[in-house]
Parts: structure tokens; sequence; C-alpha cells
């Protein structure tokens, strides 16, 4: 008996169980979003994001049809020459196959079937059921089908239809699925025979191998001691409420599918046992889900599209929880790419490598990251030893993805710690992130930083919330412009099938019983202007169309790239941060305010161990400024002409101190009979009054605002200070 007996005998004796409750489980989950339509551009232009999926198969097709010619196959009893009745069963498959036309029931009785290949050039005209006697365990070797002999064509997405259904059957070996259509694999478990490891062979052992193969249906299976659970290239693939776990290399690998669902499932302990750098050419990376274009990616067939990844829990894989990638992308010469990805309602525990990742040169088009879950288990993570034998430390929460990205929607998403979404993304608002381990990326507008519990039992990977958590209620409905969306794009379930509200939940989890009201939509004021501000609260440092109300406008920035908009810890939001460790002067200015006179400034900041640092006034450009260096030992007040600075005062109460918040008003004025006062409040005190009367103010007429550091050899590894709640008000 091997290690595996005796989890091989559990399957066994819960095949039958799991089949039972299958119409249970189905009629108690409800259906996510059904009737929607993907792929098909609206009035407005708006890209449609893939919502849900209209395969070619009828979901609500039930093989089992009374009426219906019936054979049996008992490998112990049978024999090839019978005609297969129950009394006179058939002993195996090749005594069985020639006698199937469609439409027929095939109950197997116990036994060891052996592998089969069935090589079929012709299209069976209905469903045949495979599933178990009753009381009956059978369990089948290795099936092989294929829809091609080489010579006719290879149509993608297959050429024949088989039209076979497997219910509640122990595939000992696998399956593997060759250029056919219409095959459907419910309640049934799948293993594969021998080694997993040690050899090239090994490691590529897959559960369910699907290659230029159609409409196929895969639910609540269960696929374990493999190498990889299930791979797929074709059109039309549904995996579904399925288990699969202890692999070796990938839960599910997406090399070049076209509309296919991937939805509740359960993926989890994959290792091959030993480092990516052994030198082992059967060493391989472990992804929960990979997704990739294989080989040169040379036909459209090999890009991953239109795909719903939606619902799954995701955790202990030594590597990616979901990893994308596109080896020889290039927008010239390979411009195959995936396109079109709605991954949701998803729920990730900890990995070894990042829970979600799209690699920086490998970009995905159209990719939507909406009502996800990342569970925090702290800086200690959760372990789980492989069955390879090794134990794997998971300690990586990082979800990221390539600045490359085109059309990328991040919203309504719960992560744990950093997370990189660039600012080219068409929208990345209303997310929570429960840690600055590791950095603090910008999130977008209506995102938060929250420290405290979050989950009711961090342990069960549910990511069921505690009542009350600000994450509830957290999410929103609008769109990146501030409208409400179509209806056709809302994501109206969550990862349990329970209807959203009006303000939905941040995560994968939706508190049933709240009725909040309906948000406002964004109106912009067109009248003039006389209050500027910015709280970047979106993460970029673009104008906030949001904070567009009447008297008020956002601001925009330009100049040095080093500045940026980032979470920030003491604000517990997104602020202006600074640079770090960067060589000589960096300014940073409003884009708006050529004709700005006398205003008055106002904004906070905090600071660590800082050094020339602050805001600018008056700036006419990148080179002739005043700068109000607020983070010296003593805070001084300067004039930049064409770069060249003079000191025009000391004030040591003007300093920023180390840690906290601090409220900073500088007013600026031009006095009828010559010269710039300068009036500055820290924490509603006085701290500098100064008017610089000489002749150099006189072309200070006007300017923009902004911000600089000027780091010397001296100071560049001080840390910076950051800003936030920016306001000018013209006088």
């Amino acid at each position: 008996m091997d290690f595996y007996s005796p989890y091989i005998v559990y399957i066994e004796t819960m095949k039958i169980c799991i089949y039972l409750l299958i119409p249970i489980f189905l009629s108690c989950r409800q259906p996510y979003n059904s009737g929607e339509e993907i792929n098909s551009p609206s009035d407005s232009g708006e890209k449609e994001i893939p919502s849900e999926l209209e395969f070619e198969q009828d979901a609500s097709y039930e093989p089992l049809a009374s009426g219906s010619a019936i054979y049996y196959l008992d490998a112990l009893n049978g024999s090839d020459d019978n005609p297969g009745t129950e009394n006179a069963p058939f002993q195996s498959f090749e005594g069985l196959w020639s006698h199937l036309t469609g439409g027929e029931i095939v109950y197997l009785k116990n036994g060891l079937y052996d592998d089969y290949l069935a090589r079929q050039f012709f299209s069976f005209s209905n469903w045949i059921s495979f599933k178990p006697y009753p009381g009956h365990n059978p369990k089948l070797g290795r099936l092989t089908f294929q829809g091609w002999n080489g010579i006719e064509a290879n149509t993608f997405g297959g050429l024949y239809s088989f039209y076979l259904d497997f219910i509640g059957l122990h595939f000992a070996d696998g399956i593997s699925l060759t250029s056919i259509k219409n095959i459907w694999i419910r309640g049934c478990s799948i293993t594969r025979k021998g080694e997993l490891t040690g050899s090239v062979e090994a490691i590529s052992k897959i559960g369910i191998d699907i290659r230029n193969s159609g409409n196929i249906y895969i639910e609540n299976t269960e696929m374990t001691r493999i190498a990889t659970g299930l791979a797929a290239y074709g059109k039309d693939i549904t995996i579904k409420d399925s288990h699969i776990h202890h692999m070796t290399h990938d839960g599910i690998q997406l090399t070049g599918v076209h509309i296919a669902l991937v939805e509740g499932n359960r993926i989890y302990n994959a290792d091959d046992g030993i480092s990516d750098d052994s030198g082992f050419d059967w060493n391989r990376h472990n992804d929960g889900i990979h997704v990739y274009i294989r080989g040169n990616g040379n036909s459209s067939t090999y890009e991953n599209q239109d795909v719903i990844i939606r619902g799954n829990t995701i955790y202990d894989i030594h590597g990616q929880g979901i990893q994308f990638n596109n080896y020889h992308y290039d927008p010239i010469t390979n411009p195959f790419q995936n396109r079109n990805f709605l991954v949701e309602n998803n729920i990730f525990g900890p990995t070894a490598s990042p829970v979600f990742h799209v690699s920086e040169g490998e970009p995905v088009a159209q990719l939507v990251f909406r009502h996800n879950t990342v569970l925090d288990f702290g800086v200690d993570g959760r372990s789980f030893t492989g069955i390879a034998g090794r134990q794997t430390d998971c300690l990586s929460y990082h979800v990221d993805f390539s600045t490359q990205c085109t059309e990328l929607e991040v919203y309504n998403n719960i992560f744990a710690t950093r997370t990189a979404v660039s600012t080219s993304a068409i929208r990345r608002d209303h997310n929570m992130v429960q840690s600055l381990r590791g950095g603090g990326s910008a999130l977008g507008r209506g995102s938060f930083i929250y420290e405290e519990p979050l989950f009711s039992n961090l342990e069960k990977l549910d990511g069921k919330l505690l009542p009350g958590v600000p994450a509830i209620n957290g999410g929103t409905r609008l769109d990146a412009n501030g409208q409400f969306v179509s209806s056709e794009k809302l994501n109206n379930f969550d990862f349990y099938g329970n209807q959203r509200d009006n303000r939905p939940d941040l995560g994968a989890f939706e508190e049933e019983g709240n009725y909040p009201e309906l948000e406002e939509p964004l109106v912009l004021d067109s009248n003039p202007k006389t209050i500027f501000i910015d709280d970047f609260e979106d993460g970029d440092l673009e104008q906030d169309l949001w904070l567009d109300d009447p008297g008020v406008a956002g601001l925009s920035w330009t100049g040095s790239s080093q500045y940026s908009a980032k979470m920030n810890s003491v604000f517990n939001s997104i602020a202006l941060s600074g640079p770090v460790g960067a060589d000589g002067g960096t300014i940073l200015l409003c884009e708006a305010g050529h004709d700005w006179e006398d205003y008055t400034l106002e904004f906070k900041a905090t600071s660590y161990l800082p050094r020339s640092d602050g805001p600018v006034l008056l700036a006419r450009d990148e080179s002739n400024y005043y700068w109000l260096d607020i983070a010296r030992e003593t805070g001084r007040l300067l004039r930049v002409d064409n770069n060249v600075s003079t000191m025009l005062l000391q004030a040591d109460d003007l300093r920023i101190p180390h840690g906290g918040i601090q409220h900073y008003k500088v007013k600026v004025k031009h006095i009828v009979s010559g010269g710039i006062q300068f009036k500055v409040w820290k924490n509603d005190s006085p701290v500098l009054d100064y008017t610089d009367i000489s002749t150099e103010s006189e072309s200070f007429s006007s300017g923009r605002i902004g911000f600089h550091r000027y780091v010397d050899e001296e100071s560049m590894y001080y840390h910076r200070i950051d800003v936030d709640d920016v306001k000018l008000t013209l006088d």
C-alpha cells in the first residue's frame, strides 16, 4: 500500500455521497448574474466586461432522460460478448463503444476499468451518460478521447461532438480530451498514477487535459494527487465548484481559452518539493491558476480571452495564487494578449509568492479586478506541507498589475498589504488595505487603511466580515466618472450568491440585512472657482473631478516624477509622498495658477527626520519661486531667482517636528506700497511674518503653488515629509 491509498479509499467512499448531494447543492446555490452579456459594445462606446458567459450548451441540460436506452458495464463479471444488459453486462469500454449512438445511459458496476482510447471521426446524436450502478464504486483507468486523426483540419474548439456526461465516477489516471466537443464531468474524482515528481514526465501529469476542445463542463469534481489539476486550451470551458488540491505543479492552467468560467473552486496545496533554482529540468513553478500564452503566441487561438475567474478560494501555494504570463509579447511583432478578464469575488489566503501577479512586460488587456478579498494572517503567514514532503511558509499577500495593462479596473477590494496598481489604470478606487507592511501604494478614491480585526473567523478562510467594520457599505456602484453603470455591468452577487445592496461591501462577502441609501452621482460645476484643493484620494497627481463643487476645483500637478500619491499610515489615507534618497533638487508645481496673486495656502504634513523640504509659493516656473523650507533644523524662507537661492528669514517655530500631523496655513499678500508679505501659522499659532521689499520681489507679481525638496550629500538618505489636504483660497 502506498502513502496515498487511505486517501483514495476515502475518495471512493465519499464519491457516492457527493453525487447524491449534487441536486441539493445546485438548488441552494444562487446563480451569478444570469442572463448578462459580454463583449457587446454599448451605444456609449464603453467596454463591456464579461459578466456572464453564453456557452453553446444549454445550462439546463439534463442528460438522464426517461426512456433512454441503458447499458451496463461490469469489470469483474461482465463480458464484451454480452448484450450489455443488467444481467449480462459488458466488461469494458471496448465492448460498449460500438453500441453507442447517442442518448444512452451507461451504469458501471464495481471493478477497475482499464485505460481506454477512443478515436472517433463522427458525432453522436445526443448525450450519453455514465454513472455508477447504485451502491457500486467503480474505478476507471485513463480515458483518452480524440476527435482528430492528424489528417483532417484541427478545428479550434473541437471537431466532433462526443456528447459524453460522466457523473460520480473515479478516474484513477486522469482524462485527456483532444479536438472534441460536448463533455460534462460532474461529481467525479480525478487522480494520476505513479510518481508526480523526479522527471519531466511525472511533473507533466494532468488530471483533466483539455486540448483544442469545446463545450467542456466540469462541476463539483475533486482533482488531487496530480501534478496539474486541469489544463485547458479550447472554447466554452467551465470549471465550477470543484476541489483541486495536493498538486506538484499548478491547480488550473489556461493556455488559450475563449469564453471560460472558473467559478467556485477551492484550490490549495501546490508544491513540487524543490527550489526553483535547483537546476533539475523537471522543476516547476507552482500557481493556483496560471494564465499564459504558449510558445510564441503566433495565433489568436493562443490568447486567453473572455474569461471569468469568480468566487474561488486560493491559498497555500508555493508560487502565485493567480499568475498571468505572456512570455513573447511584443506590441508590434507579437501582439497576442490575454484579454477581457473579470476577476471577482475570490478569496485569497497567503501564498509563497504574490497572491495575484501580472508580470510587468506581459500586460493583460481589459482586466477588471473587483470584490476580491485577501486574508491577512500577519507577518507569520501560514504554513503547509506539500505531497512532496516539503514545508512551505506562505508569507506573501502582494497583488500587482503590469503598468502596461490597458483598460485596467481595480475597485471594491480588500487587500492585505502592499498592492501595486498603476496610475495608468482607468479605475482604482474604493479599496481597503489591512496593513502597510511592504509599502503603501495608492489604491484610489474611497480607499482607506483598517488595521483592526476584520473577519469573523480568519482560519475558516470564508471571508465573512465582522459586524460594523468599515468594509461594510464601503464599496461603490458608480463608475470611474461618478455615474451609475449600466445594469449589465453591475456586480449583483457576492461569493455566496447573496444579493449586493445599494452600497456593496468591500471584498467577496456581502452582509445581508443592510439597507444603505443609494449613492449620489457626480455632478460637475462649470462656474468660476476661487478655492482649489487636493486630498490625493484619487491616488494620482491628476485633477480629481470628485473635488469639483460650486466655487471649488481640484488641482493637478506637474514636475518631478519622484513625487507620488501613496497610502500613509499617519494620515490613514492617501497623501502626497515626496522623494526618498534622490540626489539634487526636485520640485512639483500645480498646473493651474499662473495668475494667482494673493492667496492662502493650507495643508497638513507629517515627517520623519526630513531636511530641506516644504511648499513653493508664487512660482513662475521650476527655477523662480519662493520656498518655505519647514524641514530644516531651523525653518527658513527663501527666494529662488534663476535657481540661485537667497535666504530671507529663519524661524525656529516654523520647523515641522518629527512625527504627528501638523497643520500649516500660509498667507501671501502683495503690498500696495511695494513688497510681498508672507504670514505662516502652524496649528493655528503664528510662526512667521515677513515682507520682502527687495527689488527682486517685483518680478513675482503672481504664480503657482507647489512643493520642493533639496537633497544634498549630507541629507540624501533622510526620509521625506508627506502632505495631505492641500487647499488654496484666492483672496
